[in-house]
């Protein structure tokens, strides 16, 4: 997860984004980061497989904070997983 803190936080730092956003960019980078491998393959055929795995780790983590201090928040005042918005914060 720490890899995932510091990989959205780089490219989207205090925004908020859909989770499916950051899904495909863990699925853009896992070739050169293979940290993020553990998740399976993200853009294979075992895709659906590798997100619901992602999923539920960033909804474990959900106001956690990893990766220098980067805390990751969740919007999910919709009922639909798939439609959370993700945020990574340095900010309290």
């Amino acid at each position: 997860m720490k890899a995932i803190y510091e990989l959205a936080y780089a490219h989207h730092p205090e925004e908020w984004i859909p989770k499916k956003d950051l899904y495909k960019l863990v699925a853009d980078t896992q070739e050169e980061d293979e940290r993020l491998n553990w998740f399976g393959d993200l853009s294979g055929d075992k895709k659906k497989a590798a997100q619901t795995k992602l999923g539920k780790a960033i909804s474990q983590f959900s106001g956690r904070i990893l990766a220098a201090g980067i805390r990751l928040l969740i919007d999910d005042s919709v009922a639909e997983t798939q439609s959370w918005m993700v945020r990574f914060t340095k900010k309290p």
